[in-house]
């Protein structure tokens, strides 16, 4: 003992087992629920071991220490997911991937670009006519499949899932319901007969399966931040449409790394899209899209 330092004799006396008993054993048991590398076991033996008598006694006491350990664990985790967030924002997922799926490779401009480069490789056809290859890429044709969805029935998709997911949370529908509700929102919102059909139904997606309940608005959410993103760009690129069919990228990549990719990390979404496109989120920049691809106003 004398070999260790004052502090370390300490600790060691104090933890001796015959002297201090459960004391040790709250101890030892809490902090190995913890991140410390201990383990409360052998104490618990040893001390029921020199006296049986405490075995009850010293069940419980191990218990609670573990216990309000894991508590404490928990609590820490918490606290650093908390921090971690805070300095790691990031611009919504969906919205980065539907900048460039939904505003950029469906623009007409770039699409005229594609036309030839589909003829060169796979020979030219009908099929990759400028004019055709767009009514391809804006085709509308309800679907069972939220994936297989065009632009303009993905939102119905959504909104048949969302609505579903909030009769389950709130107690108003169970998971027996779910077939049911299904096919009564598919045929209301989509005018599709969904009845017996599980496998292309409430049973395609993988986010139910995996508890991830609410995630489905963040595909719509997405595309609304992506038109906003673009409807940003054409307020303050003059020429932004012309120079995207001229093969010039420059001013997408730019602004998105100016206003986004380089802010991502400092400031939650809401401050981050207001800093990018001067407002709030606004779903009327995602609706005169839809307008002017699908209606030309």
């Amino acid at each position: 003992m004398d070999a260790f330092p004052p502090w370390v004799q300490v600790l060691l006396a104090w933890l001796a087992l015959p002297q201090h008993g459960l004391g040790t054993v709250f101890v030892v048991s809490l902090l190995s629920a913890t991140l410390l590398p201990m383990a409360s076991v052998p104490v618990v033996w040893g001390v029921v071991e020199i006296n049986p008598a405490l075995f009850w006694p010293v069940l419980l006491v191990a218990t609670a220490g573990n216990t309000l350990g894991g508590a404490i664990t928990y609590a820490m985790g918490w606290g650093a997911e908390r921090a971690y967030e805070k300095v790691t924002h990031h611009p919504p997922r969906d919205a980065r991937a539907l900048a460039f799926e939904m505003q950029l490779a469906v623009h007409p401009g770039w699409v005229r670009r594609l036309a030839p480069l589909l003829a060169e490789a796979f020979g030219a056809q009908p099929a990759f006519e400028p004019a055709n290859l767009q009514r391809l890429l804006t085709r509308v044709q309800p679907g069972r499949i939220r994936v297989d969805a065009d632009e303009l029935s993905y939102p119905a998709h959504v909104i048949l899932r969302y609505e579903i997911e909030r009769a389950l949370i709130a107690g108003d529908a169970e998971a027996d319901d779910v077939p049911a509700l299904w096919d009564a929102k598919m045929q209301a919102l989509l005018g599709i007969d969904t009845r017996g059909d599980l496998r292309d139904g409430p049973l395609q997606d993988v986010h139910w399966a995996e508890g991830a309940f609410g995630y489905f608005p963040c595909y719509t959410l997405g595309a609304m931040y992506a038109a906003q993103w673009f409807a940003a760009l054409r307020r303050e690129q003059p020429g932004f449409d012309a120079r995207i069919g001229a093969g010039d990228l420059q001013p997408v990549y730019g602004w998105l790394h100016a206003r986004l990719w380089s802010q991502g990390s400092l400031w939650p979404t809401d401050e981050l899209v207001r800093r990018a496109s001067g407002e709030p989120l606004n779903p009327a920049h995602y609706r005169a899209h839809l307008q002017a691809r699908y209606l030309g106003d």
